[in-house]
């Protein structure tokens, strides 16, 4: 299907009128995948995009389980433009982490002065500390710069960055925030704010609509740690977008937090060594992980005199 025409779609699910007694209710009974494998797609909003920059490691075991498990992982176009909006922050939080932790190690230094160390040292440690601080205090340094653009180069070699026509939509995205339609509601002190909730969320759908799952799972994820009740109703996601998600899309949305994330990459990781482990054993070949030798092959075993046979007697003979 062409990429308007999903849009067609996505626009008439939302506008049109329904009865929505039992998708709201179907909402009510979703409840998280116990593990990647049963995802066909997964959505991150900007907050954890913020978190996967400020943890590589962690970004890293996301993209490779999304990869293993033909999972779609999606950026939604709003919160990449959001990412970047906010790149004055991550480099102000970079800066103000760097800073604590030289400002600790300087007063340690002049506290504890210089007895019973070489002076010209610590002098010359407290120099190259204060050489750092000035480098480092610059929010434009292009360090700050590069890990920014490492994550985004990464994110987009794995994920989808769907985008709706803002113009299109954009009747829609007022009505809604009018009648407090999640999400957006909660940030209508700012009005760009709650758009952009709504534009991303929007995104996340035409996302999944594109995507094509061959194994055709129908559970799916957004992940997001924003708690106001425009996202979340008590400890799950609100049921407005939940059922909304399964009329649009006709899934099942669980809307988590990055604990909840990191709890089932966990469960991935340690899933997967089993399941390597059970796949040698059931391999033909002869190689590590092998299962024990057949009946016949330990007959010949007997029958060569050799304590351990080879799998046949061509190749005991070669």
């Amino acid at each position: 299907m062409a990429l308007p025409e999903v849009e067609d779609r996505l626009l008439e699910r939302l506008s049109l009128p329904q009865l929505s007694a039992e998708t709201h209710l179907r909402a009510l009974d979703v409840t998280v995948p116990e593990a990647m494998d049963d995802v066909a797609a997964i959505g991150v909003d900007t907050n954890i995009l913020k978190a996967l920059r400020r943890e590589p490691t962690f970004a890293d075991s996301l993209f490779v389980t999304v990869q293993s498990t033909e999972t779609t992982l999606i950026a939604p176009g709003q919160c990449v433009i959001e990412y970047w909006n906010n790149h004055k922050v991550f480099a102000s939080e970079d800066w103000n982490t760097f800073k604590n932790d030289l400002a600790k190690l300087t007063k340690h230094l002049d506290s504890d002065g210089v007895d019973g160390h070489d002076e010209e040292a610590v002098r010359e440690i407290q120099r190259l500390v204060g050489d750092l601080t000035r480098d480092l205090e610059e929010s434009r340094n292009p360090e700050y710069l590069k890990k920014s653009q490492a994550l985004m180069r990464q994110l987009l070699d794995s994920a989808t960055m769907p985008m709706v026509s803002r113009s299109r939509l954009a009747s829609l995205a007022e009505v809604r925030l009018a009648s407090k339609t999640p999400p957006g509601w909660a940030d209508d002190k700012s009005k760009s704010a709650a758009l952009g909730d709504f534009f991303g969320w929007c995104d996340f759908l035409f996302g999944v609509l594109c995507a094509e799952d061959p194994r055709k799972r129908t559970k799916f994820l957004f992940v997001t740690d924003d708690t106001k009740p425009d996202w979340r109703t008590g400890a799950m996601g609100h049921p407005a977008l939940i059922a909304e998600f399964d009329w649009v899309c006709d899934g099942q949305l669980s809307i988590i937090s990055l604990q909840d994330l990191r709890k089932l990459l966990a469960a991935d990781a340690r899933t997967k060594p089993a399941t390597v482990d059970a796949e040698a054993e059931e391999s033909p070949q002869g190689g590590i992980g092998a299962g024990p030798a057949s009946t016949s092959e330990s007959e010949e075993s007997t029958q060569s005199g050799t304590e351990a046979a080879p799998a046949s007697r061509t190749e005991a003979e070669s």
